[in-house]
């Protein structure tokens, strides 16, 4: 992996690996990173305020297990994560993210799903809501409009019966721009009384 830091000093190559992680604590801005070997890749985490960033292609990261790129000023749609089949946790929160969100369909593994603190607006993919290995799901704080938000919980309450489904901690709260219709407090009810712990004020 090697990361320029835009501000005129050599770029920083680090030794190839399975696992790359920057933080910030110098003030530097990360402005690029480049890996000459994403298909090795398990874990990509990128935290803490290191600059507006341009995300990556992650088209080769077959192995991708974890993904991290909290509180940052990435901006524009994600990618696509289709190839991404092993990949359990996913979080993008505090970010400048917009558009709607890939279909995380063949991530069968997906247990953690953190998105909010975005701009993502439109629907939610149905495949996401009815994994069964989907544990947290929080979409607060983003444009959602309710009808989007109401189909998270109906698929939600779709998923129950889905042999082998978790209990999931699923967070709306501020995700669309007003509150979910009766039908939804209605699957938000169902949803709690199957042990689930669901937030959608």
């Amino acid at each position: 992996m090697t990361v320029d830091w835009g501000d005129g000093s050599p770029r920083e190559s680090h030794a190839t690996g399975l696992s790359h992680t920057y933080a910030a604590g110098s003030g530097r801005k990360l402005v690029k990173f480049f890996c000459p070997d994403w298909e090795k890749l398990t874990s990509f985490d990128i935290n803490s305020d290191l600059g507006r960033l341009t995300l990556p292609d992650f088209s080769l990261c077959t192995k991708l297990v974890t993904l991290y790129i909290n509180s940052n000023q990435f901006s524009g749609q994600l990618p696509n994560f289709s190839v991404c089949t092993e990949l359990t946790s996913i979080g993008v929160y505090t970010n400048l993210l917009s558009g709607t969100l890939p279909n995380f369909a063949p991530c069968t593994k997906l247990a953690y799903f953190g998105f909010s603190n975005n701009q993502f607006s439109g629907y939610v993919p149905g495949s996401l809501a009815t994994q069964k290995s989907i544990a947290t799901l929080n979409l607060g704080v983003n444009n959602l409009p309710e009808a989007s938000v109401d189909a998270v919980l109906a698929d939600c309450v779709t998923s129950l019966g889905i042999p082998g489904r978790v209990v999931c901690t699923l967070s709306l709260n501020g995700a669309g721009n007003s509150p979910p219709s009766a039908a939804g407090i209605a699957n938000h009810l169902t949803l709690e009384a199957a042990g689930w712990t669901v937030n959608i004020n």
